[in-house]
């Protein structure tokens, strides 16, 4: 919650700036991958060194929320390279409000709900203590689906 409330009170979102908006397993990791690649494709680098083979697009394209807000120090993301691009998890209504009223371009992810719910259902049996039992499966079908 800390890197939510950071990130709407600081991100100061430019107009070349891209958005990678969406619910968590959504397929973030696929899009992240092909936005960067597009966005960011040097032209001259040896393909054996691109940043996609040397890193992982989570580092490329960094969670607001999860990766530059969540630390107590508010970033100076002035001196990244433009276009910047970043990743969000927050609907709309609660992006920050610099998002809104800028023209930045906004990427919204969308998923088949019962796709997000099995893949989120299978990443948190994944997570948890092996000494606990996976996850009632019907449980978190009807949780998920209030939300």
């Amino acid at each position: 919650m800390q890197g939510v409330l950071a990130c709407q009170k600081h991100f100061q979102a430019l107009d070349i700036d891209i958005l990678l908006v969406r619910t968590p397993k959504s397929g973030t990791t696929w899009l992240k991958a092909i936005l960067f690649a597009l966005v960011k494709r040097p032209q001259d680098l040896d393909p054996q060194q691109h940043l996609l083979i040397t890193n992982i697009p989570h580092v490329m394209v960094p969670f607001l929320e999860l990766n530059v807000y969540m630390e107590k120090e508010v970033l100076d993301l002035t001196a990244l390279a433009p276009p910047r691009l970043f990743s969000i998890h927050l609907p709309y209504v609660y992006l920050p409000d610099s998002v809104k009223h800028s023209a930045c371009k906004v990427v919204y992810l969308c998923r088949d709900p019962k796709d997000t719910f099995v893949s989120l259902w299978h990443f948190a049996n994944k997570l948890k203590a092996k000494s606990r039992a996976p996850f009632h499966l019907k449980k978190r079908l009807i949780s998920f689906a209030k939300e």
